[in-house]
């Protein structure tokens, strides 16, 4: 599936800390990004910042924190390192949530800040100068890099855990060289031991005087929940989960395929009418799924002509989805996901084609094959290997760690809503997924309930790591899906191939 713009920058990486310097919110997005724009003038000064009622949380990390009104959130996929990008509504400045992972257990919140600053100075030594030796103090570097420390704090604490700050002055790293200067300022809290989080501020220069304030005021709103705590709510959610997936015999699974047999679905925004014709089109999905043989994948192919592998027995799943990326382009995405009736095996692909549908964008990209991103993920087992490709770039293989016994497999994932009706309860449970956007296995929570006013409806808030609010979808008491509803407002609703050809019909959006 398609990924969200990023703000370019150069990644500072060195062996222990993996510490990636990027305004990123995912990778592979062909849109031009936005970015800490160089040119921007200082503001009037700022005598306090507003935020927004609800924080940004992160789950698994028991993370809370509030961004100013007027800054949008977006997931970033760095690797395993950028958790969320926040950027100011006039894109002077930006403020990236980090995970990096230390190399050795027992380091150190100091340790870390000693190796990020060594490593910001090796990013900017100037050509031809010798490198002091690692570990060298701050005051050898002065006439051998580019990158000017501007201050360190030490005794800094962030809702009562230990930080250090670190405020630098560096080129901007989307060109590495230049006049042009941006500020970078690292605060590093240790959460938990083995788990650090590295809250990155980035502004120009010549902004910075009038935006610290927004920094200071972001940063310090964080809170942190009991690491403990955190630990013991998941690993319930994860017991519920797993002892639920335990009672579910075949039926039940054939019950939730069944379900999803031959599903359209469009995505929208919604119209203060309410009304179809007034709301605003973004997408729809072709949802099949079915038992069968792994080989059924391969519509080419004849049964006969199936070897051992593809005769495998098992649960198959196809979504078949159109976004509207902008004006000139959509993005068309496919993706076939199969897993064995044990659980043991499983295999999917996702590609996705960029496609130009403006007279003009069609101009642009004649004679041009189409841009195609493409991922293969595989598990026998323990074992998975996922190897995704972009245009122009080598392919790269991913090894996901493996979660345990909470893991749910990539084709249960889409039925996951339905089948956790069938505790017949209100409840919350926890399965560990593999994330196509990040790269890395993540921790679900679906929460399981019934509104006050409708209990005829089931709902299910499935609680996504990187976003501020869950993802809500609606059941009637047979399974059949009424709406869900995004984070950011936006709806996946069922329709008709039908209703969905005379809809996008009417408002000119293309189907071919």
């Amino acid at each position: 599936m398609p990924h969200a713009p990023r703000l370019t920058s150069q990644p500072l990486h060195r062996i222990g800390i993996c510490l990636v310097c990027a305004c990123a919110a995912a990778t592979g997005q062909p849109e031009t990004p936005p970015q800490v724009r160089p040119d921007a003038l200082p503001q009037p000064p700022v005598v306090g910042v507003a935020l927004q009622p609800e924080p940004l949380r992160f789950e698994d990390l028991g993370l809370s924190i509030s961004i100013p009104e007027g800054a949008t959130s977006r997931p970033g996929t760095t690797g395993k390192v950028v958790r969320s990008t926040i950027v100011a509504p006039d894109e002077s400045w930006a403020l990236n949530i980090q995970t990096p992972a230390a190399s050795q257990l027992g380091i150190g919140v100091k340790d870390f800040a000693d190796r990020l600053m060594e490593e910001v100075f090796t990013r900017f030594a100037l050509v031809g100068v010798k490198i002091p030796a690692p570990g060298t103090p701050a005051t050898e570097w002065l006439t051998r890099t580019d990158a000017t420390l501007l201050r360190r704090t030490d005794d800094l604490r962030i809702d009562g855990l230990e930080a250090i700050r670190l405020a630098f002055s560096m080129p901007m790293m989307r060109d590495g060289v230049g006049a042009a200067r941006e500020v970078r300022v690292y605060t590093i809290v240790q959460a938990s031991p083995g788990q650090f989080v590295v809250f990155e501020f980035i502004t120009p220069a010549s902004a910075y005087p009038d935006n610290r304030i927004v920094h200071d005021t972001v940063v310090a709103s964080a809170t942190f929940r009991d690491p403990g705590k955190v630990e013991s709510e998941r690993g319930s959610a994860i017991m519920r989960g797993v002892g639920l997936r335990s009672m579910l015999g075949p039926s039940n699974y054939d019950w939730a395929i069944a379900l999803n047999a031959d599903v359209w679905e469009r995505l929208f925004i919604p119209a203060p009418t309410k009304t179809d014709r007034d709301a605003q089109e973004l997408g729809y999905r072709h949802i099949r799924a079915w038992r069968g043989a792994r080989g059924e994948l391969d519509s080419r192919k004849r049964p006969e002509d199936f070897d051992a592998a593809e005769r495998m027995q098992g649960y198959l799943l196809v979504v078949q989805s159109r976004l509207v990326q902008n004006e000139d382009q959509i993005v068309d995405s496919i993706g076939r996901y199969f897993v064995s009736l044990d659980g043991r095996e499983e295999s999917w692909n996702i590609l996705m084609t960029l496609r130009p549908v403006s007279e003009r964008a069609k101009e642009a990209a004649a004679g041009k094959k189409p841009a195609t991103y493409a991922e293969f993920g595989f598990r026998d087992g323990e074992r998975t290997k996922v190897v995704v490709s972009a245009p122009n770039e080598p392919s790269q293989e991913i090894l996901p760690e493996w979660p345990g016994d909470g893991y749910a497999p990539q084709a249960l994932v889409y039925l996951l809503p339905q089948l956790v009706l069938l505790g017949n309860r209100a409840d919350t449970y926890g399965f560990y997924v593999y994330r196509s956007a990040d790269r890395r296995m993540q921790f679900r929570k679906l929460v399981v309930d019934q509104p006050e006013d409708n209990t005829d409806i089931w709902r299910v808030s499935a609680f996504l790591v990187d976003a501020a609010a869950p993802q809500v979808s609606h059941f009637r008491a047979d399974g059949t899906h009424v709406r869900t509803v995004l984070p950011d407002g936006k709806v996946w609703e069922p329709t008709t191939v039908d209703q969905l050809v005379s809809l996008w019909s009417s408002k000119g959006l293309p189907m071919e």
